[in-house]
């Protein structure tokens, strides 16, 4: 069975060049540990799709994760893998590859189970409107720029909402977040455990 959950402790998001904590999160719903849902809460269900949020909704969990990808006309969708392959009957191919319509037009459903036919790739908008004040967001930047995502972001006043998961060696990107959005959460991947100057915690 794959796993439901990705159970991760936020103890603390440093800000990038100013040695301040940020303070955004809110408290975890259940005790001292947040549960954020990987790709949704997708046992059973079309992993990154809108029933996968809304189940992770329902059963309160304090965030969902998911992966943001650009189409070909530079539309944001939530697609985990590079590739739409393992996620459609007979078509094969790069995300970035097709535009926002073509991939719209895509089942993602049938190949989990029948009950879920037509389930569609969700917009980036879309999943924040279908969060927005009920869930927090892990935001695993794929390919997409921050600079672009943010100013959808900020249309939904999501900006304490959503933790950004990506390399710390992704300066520029990481950059970009705190030049455009300095409210917005920052959790970059140290990477190798040697990287973790224990000295700063």
């Amino acid at each position: 069975m794959r796993r439901l959950f990705k159970i991760v402790s936020l103890v603390w998001l440093l800000g990038l060049g100013h040695g301040h904590t940020q303070n955004g999160l809110p408290k975890p719903k259940n005790g001292s540990t947040y549960v954020i849902a990987h790709r949704g809460a997708h046992n059973g269900i079309p992993e990154n799709s809108l029933a996968a949020y809304q189940t992770a909704i329902d059963l309160g969990c304090d965030f969902v994760e998911i992966d943001v990808r650009t189409t070909k006309d530079g539309e944001f969708v939530s697609v985990h893998n590079a590739t739409i392959d393992a996620y459609v009957m007979e078509q094969k191919g790069k995300v970035k590859d097709y535009t926002l319509s073509q991939l719209r037009a895509m089942d993602i459903g049938i190949k989990v189970d029948e009950k879920w036919r037509n389930t569609k790739i969700p917009t980036f908008e879309e999943i924040l409107a279908l969060c927005q004040g009920k869930i927090g967001i892990y935001l695993d930047l794929k390919e997409a720029g921050p600079k672009a995502l943010i100013p959808i972001i900020k249309k939904y006043g999501m900006e304490e909402a959503i933790v950004w998961y990506l390399p710390a060696s992704a300066h520029k990107e990481l950059m970009a977040i705190k030049t455009n959005c300095p409210e917005c959460l920052i959790m970059p991947d140290p990477g190798k455990k040697r990287n973790i100057n224990l000295s700063s915690v």
